[in-house]
């Protein structure tokens, strides 16, 4: 029940990339390496399109966030120091692939602050999920930050540059396989599948069938749940039917339609592509009555944070080292649990907040069925 109440947010949310968004992960990116002077900005000056590569190519795996088990697994992977070495590992003398390397940790110091910090203080303040909540906070941050470097003509990027650059962000996955297959090897899991899926969600695009001689595919979850959206659309509309005896039944009527129409509106996002497109769009339209605050702050940290790995080219955050930057639970290397900033945030909303929708939305249900059922 509690993913069909949300339904809508999660799909939407999975062709997206979740963290900071785009637009704010390649202005934190471009900036720093144009402002900083050290030695891995030296070796990248020539190689930005790598550094943004690795960098947007950590969130592919968001696709797989509201799936659990293994396949969250992979989302976590990227956002860890260990995929990070494993990475350079693999990547040897190759300036590209080192390159897209830095990119991932430049990914790492900044979800940092998002995941540990940012997001977590206002889903505990707005009683909301991670998932509803954490997507409309960092558009907000985001839209903030299109806003300021507009009003401000910041001059180490443009918005049409930086929006341009987010949307492309992927690109060097058609250009060369070793690529990809520095994330398949370091991930240890063949990703291909999921970078041409959000490749295609950024440029809203639709995705190629086969790529480098691989079938792709979105994952069957998305559909499995967007399809039984409808199916419970189509119910309640039977019940409805059958049930309704009077004036009542019009609104019974009127909340099937809104479901079969979401059920209707989430299938053609997938095969239209355009998830990416309605998600923006929604996420900025809702934020408008959700008060973040100015974002400036969390902004020049997160900045500052990224020009201090250039220069030290460690994984710290403001003085915090950085094992992970996902923000979920995980596993360090002793073994060891460590309970998620991000889900332990949820604690209001899943003994507050979520009882009392379920338990509104229950009551309401019951007693317009009973409603409608009476004769007139």
């Amino acid at each position: 029940m509690k993913k069909l109440l949300f339904l809508f947010i999660f799909i939407i949310l999975s062709t997206s990339s979740l963290a900071w968004f785009p637009e704010p992960h390649a202005y934190f990116t471009i900036k720093a390496l144009k402002e900083v002077n050290s030695p891995i900005a030296d070796y990248c000056k020539d190689r930005e399109a790598q550094v943004v590569f690795g960098n947007a190519g950590s969130d592919v795996p968001v696709i797989h966030y509201l799936e659990g088990g293994k396949k969250l697994e992979s989302y976590k992977g990227t956002h860890s120091r260990s995929f990070n070495a494993k990475c350079f590992e693999i990547a040897g003398n190759d300036a590209d692939l080192k390159c897209v390397c830095y990119g991932n940790s430049f990914h790492l110091v900044q979800d940092f602050s998002s995941h540990y910090e940012f997001v977590p203080n206002f889903i505990t303040k707005f009683f909301t999920s991670n998932v509803f909540g954490h997507p409309i906070i960092e558009r907000q941050h985001a839209d903030q930050l299109l806003a300021r470097i507009l009003r401000e003509k910041d001059p180490s990027i443009t918005i049409d540059e930086l929006k341009y650059k987010s949307v492309h962000s992927l690109d060097l996955l058609y250009e060369d396989k070793k690529y990809i297959e520095l994330f398949n090897k370091a991930s240890g899991l063949d990703m291909t599948s999921d970078f041409v899926i959000v490749d295609a969600a950024l440029k809203g695009e639709r995705w190629q069938s086969v790529v480098y001689g691989k079938e792709i595919g979105l994952p069957p979850f998305y559909w499995y749940i967007s399809i039984s959206i409808l199916v419970a659309g189509l119910i309640w509309m039977g019940l409805t039917i059958y049930i309704g005896r009077n004036g009542w039944k019009y609104l019974s009527y009127f909340i099937a339609i809104l479901i079969i129409t979401l059920g209707v509106a989430l299938s053609a996002s997938l095969v239209t592509n355009k998830s990416w497109i309605w998600f923006n769009s929604m996420a900025s339209v809702v934020g408008k009555y959700i008060d973040i605050g100015d974002s400036t702050q969390i902004t020049n940290q997160v900045l500052q944070d990224t020009k201090n790995f250039l220069l030290t080219e460690q994984l710290n955050a403001h003085g915090n080292l950085i094992e992970d930057a996902a923000g979920l639970d995980y596993v360090d290397q002793f073994n060891i649990l460590h309970k998620g900033t991000l889900n332990t945030a949820e604690t209001k909303y899943k003994f507050i907040s979520y009882p009392l929708i379920m338990l509104i939305l229950s009551a309401f249900t019951i007693w317009l069925f009973v409603k409608m059922s009476k004769k007139k």
